[in-house]
């Protein structure tokens, strides 16, 4: 006979002590349903990948949802404060190829490009310099820390 998985369990009324015999047919039958745990329930239970693989899942949708507005904002901050514009609308409300987009709201552009690669750039070198150390440390207290300690930290920063 195969083991019978764990989340399968009788609805069966603990504080009744009638015999499957002794109830009528409907809780007969009630009593013989087997129910199982909810998806949600199992997934808590569960230990590792599971849980590390919605966390990151909830990490990139956090990351997805920001990468598209923040060029929009910081092209319009940039070109305020450096470049001088002043003009009630925000700079993304121009089309890119529009002969009445000022001339600020291009160098704010070009600023916020510049900024947004050398914050992937100082990114990439910290990854490339701190991967194969946090790797031996794993390696060596196991990988549930480094882990956890890398989602909060690039939840933080």
């Amino acid at each position: 006979m195969p083991p019978q998985d764990p989340s399968m369990q009788p609805l069966v009324d603990h504080h009744n002590t009638n015999t499957l015999q002794e109830l009528d047919p409907h809780q007969r039958l009630r009593s013989s349903v087997v129910r199982r745990e909810s998806f949600l329930m199992q997934f808590a239970k569960t230990k590792g990948p599971p849980q590390i693989t919605f966390l990151m899942m909830l990490v990139a949708i956090g990351l997805g949802s920001t990468i598209g507005v923040v060029p929009a904002v910081m092209s319009d901050r940039f070109a305020r404060l450096n470049h001088g514009y002043e003009g009630t609308d925000d700079c993304s409300s121009f089309a890119s190829n529009n002969a009445d987009k000022p001339a600020a709201c291009y160098l704010g552009s070009a600023d916020a490009q510049t900024a947004v690669a050398t914050s992937n750039l100082v990114s990439n070198v910290f990854t490339f310099l701190t991967s194969s150390l946090i790797g031996a440390l794993s390696d060596e207290h196991g990988r549930r820390g480094a882990l956890a300690f890398g989602s909060v930290d690039l939840s933080t920063f």
